[in-house]
């Protein structure tokens, strides 16, 4: 119920599950997380006016704000397209932080998953939001089969982080 990262998330995974299947245990190629502390300096633009294939949607990054706390990081790239946010909900006196899809979510549904990381929502007290990104050209489609050596691409990695039907989740990523 807490995310912390895609490192620690796949290290509650059995070691033999990790080794005998790699490609489900490490984001597709040309993708990549990050943690960062608020505010992002992150400008971003809506997907719709980007012809980024093979769907539309979502948030691209437009530019970073100079100084600020992504650019000092240095990973994140104008062109970069958000994939996951991590958001925040408090549910019967706890609260949970979960990685969500948000490539194909709305701007404001998005930007406001980003902004519900807030340090009541941490274990550690910090105003940090994890964020996973593709870089432009990462694949969309898996080149093999993941369970036999192939990669996993973007759509099936997606389909991984959806939540199920019963989820009070749904709510925050409903379009």
């Amino acid at each position: 119920s807490y995310y912390s990262g895609w490192e620690d998330f796949c290290n509650d995974y059995p070691e033999a599950d990790r080794k005998a299947y790699p490609a489900l245990f490490s984001l597709p190629e040309g993708c990549y997380e990050i943690k960062l502390t608020k505010p992002l300096g992150i400008a971003f633009e809506e997907g719709e006016s980007q012809p980024i294939p093979p769907f539309h949607g979502g948030v691209v990054v437009d530019y970073l704000v100079e100084g600020g706390n992504a650019d000092k990081d240095g990973a994140i790239k104008p062109g970069d397209v958000l994939l996951a946010t991590t958001a925040c909900m408090g549910r019967d006196g706890t609260f949970e932080r979960k990685v969500i899809p948000s490539r194909y979510l709305d701007f404001d549904t998005i930007m406001g998953a980003i902004g519900s990381n807030g340090p009541k929502f941490n274990k550690e007290r910090k105003n940090d939001v994890i964020l996973q990104f593709a870089r432009p050209g990462a694949k969309y489609e898996n080149t093999g089969d993941p369970y036999d050596g192939g990669q996993r691409g973007i759509t099936d990695y997606l389909k991984s982080l959806e939540f199920p039907s019963d989820s009070p989740w749904l709510r925050l990523t409903a379009r």
